[in-house]
């Protein structure tokens, strides 16, 4: 299971009357939010590789837009906002279209090193358990607002900001993607490697 720190301490809310980031601040809005930020581009992406790369993205835009931050919603909420649009971007082209091959669900690692990297050990955390492995499998829409109500416990009117939804709109897929959890775990293994359909 992955495990979410708790950022109560450090909510980087004073980051609304900033016009930019202080070198350390940087660092530490990095160390506090890095691990949440790549969990969620890795549930997005479903590969470490890929999700290497939006979180790289999320954390140029953010150094780069911290000026545009204007408090409406946590520092959090915002960051993720900007991670899933930074997804959604990168998969338009077709690099982010091809299927990602079900080895790499189960934690196979085809880049050779032989001892295992951060990301790597992270990624066996994802997908050790049986609730992972059936969260993957779930359509995006449906994937997002599970992932950010169950492992970030964000509230419903923050995950509607996240994703662009209402409020009535999240409550309605968090709904059904929890239908389809239990669908999947009531299948066991039948739907492996393959999507649930809407």
């Amino acid at each position: 299971m992955i495990e979410v720190v708790d950022l109560e301490s450090e909510s980087f809310e004073h980051l609304k009357h900033a016009a930019s980031f202080d070198d350390e601040t940087f660092r530490n809005v990095m160390k506090a939010y890095g691990q949440d930020v790549w969990n969620y581009a890795f549930a997005m992406t479903r590969n470490r590789h890929d999700a290497d790369d939006v979180v790289q993205s999320t954390f140029i835009k953010c150094h780069a837009a911290v000026g545009s931050f204007r408090g409406q919603s946590s520092f959090r909420t915002w960051l993720f906002a900007i991670a899933r649009n930074t997804a959604f971007n990168a998969r338009k082209t077709a690099y982010w279209r091809r299927v990602i091959p079900s080895s790499l669900l189960s934690g196979a690692d085809d880049s050779g090193p032989s001892s295992p990297s951060a990301e790597q050990t992270v990624l066996d955390r994802l997908v050790e358990g049986t609730l992972w492995e059936k969260l993957l499998l779930l359509p995006p829409k449906y994937r997002e607002p599970l992932l950010l109500d169950a492992v970030y416990e964000l509230k419903q009117h923050e995950i509607a900001e996240v994703l662009g939804l209402s409020v009535g709109g999240v409550k309605t897929r968090l709904s059904r993607a929890r239908d389809k959890m239990q669908k999947l775990l009531r299948e066991g293994d039948a739907h492996d490697g393959a999507w649930i359909r809407e």
